[in-house]
């Protein structure tokens, strides 16, 4: 009997620990904006309600692992419901929403929950159609080089060798320019297969 009511208070202390009210003051700030346009956003899907919920979204990657990474400050546990919401928003400007796109990923790094989930819809807008894959490469072959680049190791970046990212490395080598297709080979065979989660070391460790 009390050993399963130890283990009652400590699945009870996990959750309270990791599920931030989606209104808690973090060491991120406060959440309420964030949260009240997510929810004005569910009651009222209009051009209106998604410009505010887009404004509200973390605008870089800081903003972003800060908002939705894992920690009893964040808002970790709406990170699936923020996300899939900010990846249907379909009211904003093709221009401003990619440009978001590729900010919140200059300095990102792969990872679970969040992280991941960020860059598959990254993924998934750039290969929408042709003419969304050409916004971006416009769009990114304007930065520094050294932006460039880290746009590109996250968009790559695997855990094992994807076969699927071949093709569509594949595809963007026929519509980049010569110094945009150098940056974007470099990253890719270092980053499709080269990498683990950043907290968890290296598999092939000694230690």
């Amino acid at each position: 009997m009390k050993t399963i009511v130890i283990r009652w208070k400590v699945v009870l202390v996990f959750e309270i620990f990791f599920s931030a009210n989606c209104f808690a003051n973090g060491f991120s700030g406060d959440y309420s904006e964030i949260c009240s346009a997510f929810e004005a956003l569910q009651k009222n899907n209009s051009q209106q309600t998604q410009m505010q919920f887009f404004k509200a979204f973390p605008s870089n990657w800081y903003e972003f692992i800060k908002t939705y990474g894992l920690s009893p400050t964040s808002l970790y546990e709406e990170y699936d419901s923020h996300l899939s919401a900010f990846e249907n928003l379909n009211m904003i400007d093709d221009s401003v929403y990619i440009e978001r796109l590729i900010y919140l990923s200059l300095g990102a790094m792969k990872d679970a929950d969040a992280p991941a989930l960020l860059q598959d819809i990254i993924r998934r807008k750039m290969f929408q159609s042709e003419k969304m894959t050409k916004r971006f490469l416009h769009f990114i072959e304007k930065l520094q080089k050294g932006h460039q680049m880290q746009f590109w190791q996250f968009f790559w970046s695997n855990l094992i060798y994807d076969k699927e990212l071949e093709q569509k490395y594949i595809f963007l080598l026929g519509l980049l320019s010569e110094n945009g297709k150098e940056v974007v080979s470099i990253a890719y065979h270092y980053f499709n297969g080269g990498i683990t989660y950043p907290y968890g070391g290296p598999w092939n460790s000694p230690y």
